[in-house]
């Protein structure tokens, strides 16, 4: 028998449509045990939202004398406290309810047309939840450039509650993140720890790191003189990591085999668009 085309079910105009529900715990189990290779990275995660944040200061031309990200180690009650703090826009009431609570949502996002700044390092909006891999509370206070007479307090919980709240005056424009690390994290809150994971990931910063303990205050990634060429550059790295002179390096040049993989795994046997291809893996290790 000849089969008759099946005609799809379209929605009523009637029926009521609902959201999706989210398990923030699931969440951060999922972020844990499958996207996040160790809880190593909300180091990585908070230095790119604090560098976009200084990012979009000079973007909107505000002011900034010292332009730093600073990682403040304390002790209270025989634990330990770490405060991350930066010199960016900081945030009003209402983009802490939009980029703090919205799972997804990000600042470096367009809002007319949904692309990316590239001059931003960030992309999904979910960076801040790696913080949970290390605390089970996150506290955020904040003083916007926007509105700098005033202060707020956010306190995030795995749960997915969270409060605002007004807080004592900041003295300057920027952020601060305050986590306390929650049972079998605590060598993430050692300077020794703090050091080596700054070092591996914010090592090509263009800001200042600085940690902060016992009023001692020491730079983590080293400054760099303005190179001409990207060869003097990676020289200076190169020199800079194993503390002699090369005569030379060779640079490993990932596009045509991103262009490769790429054809292969969307079936298109050859891809000549070198431009796009090349753009797609920077936007691709930005956000990784």
């Amino acid at each position: 028998m000849p089969q008759k085309d099946v005609e799809p079910i379209l929605p009523s105009k009637s029926e009521e449509q609902f959201l999706f529900q989210v398990n923030l715990g699931g969440m951060i189990d999922i972020l844990s045990n499958h996207l996040y290779s160790s809880p190593d990275v909300f180091v990585r995660e908070l230095l790119q939202n604090a560098m976009d944040a200084i990012a979009a200061r000079k973007v909107k031309g505000i002011p900034c004398e010292s332009p730093c990200v600073t990682l403040s180690l304390t002790t209270d009650n025989s634990r330990s406290q770490l405060a991350f703090s930066d010199t960016g826009t900081g945030l009003t009431e209402a983009e802490i309810h939009r980029f703090l609570a919205v799972i997804g949502q990000s600042s470096k996002h367009d809002l007319i047309n949904g692309t990316v700044r590239h001059d931003y390092i960030g992309r999904f909006g979910i960076g801040l939840l790696s913080c949970f891999l290390v605390s089970d509370q996150i506290i955020v206070r904040t003083r916007s450039a926007a509105d700098g007479s005033r202060s707020l307090e956010w306190c995030g919980k795995p749960d997915g509650t969270y409060t605002i709240t007004n807080c004592e005056p900041l003295p300057e424009i920027g952020t601060t993140v305050f986590l306390t690390p929650k049972q079998g994290a605590e060598e993430y809150f050692t300077a020794e720890k703090l050091r080596e994971l700054v070092q591996y990931y914010g090592l090509p910063l263009p800001e200042p790191i600085y940690l902060l303990q016992n009023e001692q205050k020491e730079r983590l990634n080293p400054r760099f003189e303005p190179a001409s060429t990207q060869w003097e550059q990676g020289m200076q790295l190169g020199e800079m990591l194993f503390h002699t002179r090369f005569l030379d390096y060779i640079s490993i040049d990932f596009t045509q085999w991103f262009i490769f993989r790429r054809s292969i795994y969307f079936g298109r046997g050859n891809c000549s668009d070198s431009k796009t291809a090349a753009s797609d893996l920077s936007e691709a290790y930005a956000a990784d």
